[in-house]
């Protein structure tokens, strides 16, 4: 019964931890989409019926939950065949628009919903034993060698784990953002997982230090999405500096003081030096709240891309954000603004990209070096983030070298 409650307990851990915004907007995406389910389920059944290919497709190598690892998935399908257990409209269409076989998750995720808000003990462990038991039943009837997740916290990649776990299917989490020494281990991935494959030895030190997973089990894989560097004049006058909205307050309401500060800070230096500025909110964050709060600020367009604005814009900042890096990895200037309120690692030190102190004078001091063309494109360091010429290549012979896969 206690491994059946831990596919729930990630949120309230972080909560625990003084992180209680983070338990409730995750519980409210949940409640979303779970009452949307539960609203259209005799369509969503039919659905199921006409999309759940994995049924008649049989035995497959590796199953993947979800799609964020597209590439190393049509890569891996050249050498395994591959299945996808699918948790929204988004991961179907790409699965059917690639042709993977799938599974619709969407029931598995309502119903741990269902059994987080459940009133009583009975009813919240027979809804997690119902779940954990069809998605192992789903998995035994595909036989993976290896079922991959993109974390090892979230209740329906736990449900996964256990029913993977039961079933003796081996189970691997690929590192999917930017984990921090400064945040600590308790919010790392890899406490559940069977194998681990991380961005750089850095990661992989993190790791080691903290004992998480076996050593043996903790695989360099290297940055897991294709990286294509962009010709740029970063760093020259003029520039389009970019900031990297991330959403805060959503996990520590006390830091939108902080963000909001910042944001002020750069909207009056840019102006008093004549330096384009723009901000890029991040999905999580409420556009309607940063057009109320900064009518001056000019927003990327609503749609674009993370990738479209990497080609837009010439230098980036952002606290820790994943986003942040990647403009560094595609040959961007870089720039972490550093806080005490938000523990970080200084992206400096470990060889990411540049990095200032958040406060008015730090702010400053960088707008005019950005003036003074002082903030080319750095690279980033390969201990920290491994670039592959073909990462599907190096998750293909990873999966070739975990024992348990063979």
């Amino acid at each position: 019964m206690p491994a059946l409650d831990d596919i729930l307990a990630y949120p309230a851990g972080r909560a625990a931890r003084g992180e209680p915004e983070f338990e409730e907007t995750y519980v409210r995406l949940l409640q979303r989409f779970s009452g949307k389910y539960y609203r259209y389920r005799p369509l969503f059944a039919l659905l199921e019926k006409i999309t759940a290919s994995l049924r008649r497709t049989g035995a497959v190598d590796i199953v993947f939950l979800g799609t964020p690892f597209l590439h190393l998935m049509l890569h891996a399908r050249s050498k395994y065949s591959i299945a996808s257990l699918v948790q929204d409209e988004h991961e179907l269409r790409t699965a059917r628009r690639h042709s993977i076989p799938l599974h619709m998750a969407w029931k598995w995720k309502a119903d741990l919903y269902r059994a987080y808000t459940a009133r009583d003990d009975t009813t919240r462990l027979a809804l997690l034993e119902r779940t954990v038991t069809d998605i192992g039943t789903v998995l035994r009837r595909a036989s993976p060698q290896a079922v991959v997740v993109k974390n090892d916290s979230l209740f329906l990649e736990r449900a996964v784990i256990q029913a993977a776990r039961s079933a003796g299917i081996p189970t691997v989490t690929i590192q999917h953002g930017l984990f921090q020494r400064a945040a600590g281990s308790h919010i790392l991935d890899g406490h559940r997982t069977d194998h681990m494959l991380v961005w750089g030895e850095w990661f992989r030190d993190i790791y080691r230090e903290n004992a998480i997973v076996p050593e043996a089990r903790v695989h360099v894989l290297g940055y897991p999405y294709p990286v294509t560097t962009s010709p740029t004049a970063a760093g020259a006058v003029p520039c389009t500096i970019c900031l990297l909205g991330q959403p805060w307050e959503l996990n520590d309401a006390s830091l939108r003081e902080m963000k909001h500060q910042v944001i002020s800070t750069f909207i009056k230096g840019c102006a008093r030096l004549e330096i384009d500025l723009v901000y890029r909110p991040h999905p999580a964050e409420h556009w309607d709240d940063l057009r109320a709060s900064f009518p001056a600020l000019d927003l990327t367009r609503e749609g674009e891309t993370l990738t479209g604005a990497i080609d837009r814009y010439d230098l980036f900042l952002s606290w820790t954000s994943t986003a942040l890096l990647e403009a560094a990895l595609h040959g961007r200037s870089a720039v972490q603004i550093r806080s005490d309120a938000v523990p970080a690692d200084d992206f400096s030190e470990v060889g990411a990209c540049y990095s200032i102190e958040g406060d008015e004078a730090g702010i400053t001091r960088f707008l005019e070096g950005v003036k003074r063309s002082e903030y080319p494109p750095m690279p980033v360091s390969g201990r920290y983030i491994h670039l592959s010429e073909d990462p599907g290549e190096d998750f293909s012979s990873i999966m070739r070298n975990i024992s348990e896969f063979r």
